[in-house]
Formats: C-alpha cells, structure tokens, sequence
C-alpha cells in the first residue's frame, strides 16, 4: 500500500461518490429500518419541556394526537379505570376512548391490571430521530407536502443534520455556505438530497455515506462499493479497499 492509498472515512467530506447499485439499495435498504428508533443526543426532558412551551400542547398530544395523548397525559398520574378516564375526558366519546385504548395497547404503550389501564413504560425517557422529525414537521407545515417528501425522508435528514453540521465545522466553514459542497438550507432541502441518494439520481457526499455506513452497521471498504468518484483538481488519492 502506497502513501496515497486511504480509507474512505478519510476522504475529504464533500468528496461524492457514486455507489454499486446493490450496495446503495442494501445500505439504505438498512438505514431505513433503523433510522425512527436511532436516539438524538439531547437531555430529552429538556427538549420536551422547551417544546411544550412552544405548542401549547403536552408532549403526549404532539406525538400520539389528541385522543391518544389527552389519555396518556391522564395516565402519567396513576392506573385508571376506563370509567374513570370518560370522566376526566367528558368531551371524548365512549367510543373514541375505546379504541384509542386498544391501539395504545396495541402499541405496548399501556396495559390493563385488575380492571386499571396504566402506563407501562417510560416513552419520553429518550428522544427518538422519528418524534424529533416529527415536531420540524409540525414547526413547518405544509412544507414537507409542498417538498414531495415522505416522512421517512425527513427522518433520515433528521438523523443526518447534526453530521452535515459537523462536516461543515471540520472544514470550517458554515453549514449554509455556498462556497464549498453542497448548501443545505434546512432539513426539507437535506431531505430532498437524501432522497436523491437513495435513488441514485445524484452521488453522496463522503460525510453522508459515513454517518449512513456507521447506523447501517455495513463495511465500506469492501471493493464493490464505490463505482465512481470525483476529487478536486490536483488531488491524487486512491481509495482503500479490504485486501488491496
């Protein structure tokens, strides 16, 4: 191995690479099942207190909706039984209660003992990449239609962001600047480039292939990953691969 052979994770980070078909669908393929359930490294009471205040409403509502939340947040103070939740709720119908219970059941979020619903674990323990995409949904709305995304796409720029943030700070410049790689304005705009990733329509920059590598828990350095790749001109670097 020669001084200009290096990993890939060593690249500059707005080096794009084009990926093997297979590997781009077996990568995100894996980053899309994982993405909802990976933890955002924030005090998540904090968070969710700060996030109340901005509302209005209880952190039970923003995610679960109205009904679901309005029973949770009666909950949170003790087992109830289905009676008693009617007459905390009185402008909630019987039925809507109901199956608002058997989905909150469902979802493993409450049980029934001796007759009680009670919460059976902690939701808001952690804050979660799906309930964090969630609320800058609900912060802009209407912008996430108006860009063609789906929700899934929004988490994945969710999870991405602070990594393009980092990127950015290692090379310092700002993560808005025009002036080198790509500008992302907010998470719609990095949504809408992920999206384009994940269909190959455009190559992924080094810091995104990384951070999507690292979740997936897949080597990047196997040879049938890479098919194509730019540099600046002037600069001479031949990637590594495992066994080269």
């Amino acid at each position: 191995m020669t001084k200009d052979v290096i990993h890939l994770k060593d690249f500059p980070p707005f080096v794009r690479f084009e990926l093997e078909e297979h590997f781009r669908r077996k990568i995100f393929s894996e980053f899309v099942k994982r993405v909802s359930e990976a933890e955002v490294a924030v005090y998540p009471e904090t968070f969710w207190r700060s996030t109340e205040e901005e509302f209005g409403r209880s952190r039970y509502e923003l995610i679960f909706g109205t009904i679901r939340g309005r029973i949770l947040k009666t909950l949170e103070k003790g087992p109830l039984k289905a009676k008693e939740l009617l007459e905390r709720n009185p402008d909630i119908s019987p039925y809507s209660i109901y199956h608002a219970l058997l989905k909150l059941e469902k979802q493993k979020l409450i049980h029934k003992k001796d007759a009680e619903w009670e919460i059976k674990r902690e939701y808001f323990a952690h804050l979660s990449v799906s309930d964090l995409a969630k609320i800058i949904d609900l912060r802009h709305p209407g912008q996430r239609r108006k860009n063609a995304l789906s929700k899934k796409d929004l988490e994945m720029a969710t999870y991405l962001w602070p990594r393009y943030e980092q990127a950015c700070d290692r090379k310092g410049i700002h993560s808005q600047s025009p002036s080198y790689g790509r500008r992302y304005q907010n998470h719609f705009a990095l949504a809408r480039a992920v999206k384009d990733w994940k269909k190959g329509d455009t190559n992924i920059p080094q810091w995104a292939l990384i951070a999507i590598a690292d979740l997936a828990d897949l080597d990047i350095e196997e040879r049938e990953v890479i098919s194509n790749y730019s540099l600046p001109p002037g600069v001479k670097i031949t990637p590594y691969y495992m066994g080269s």
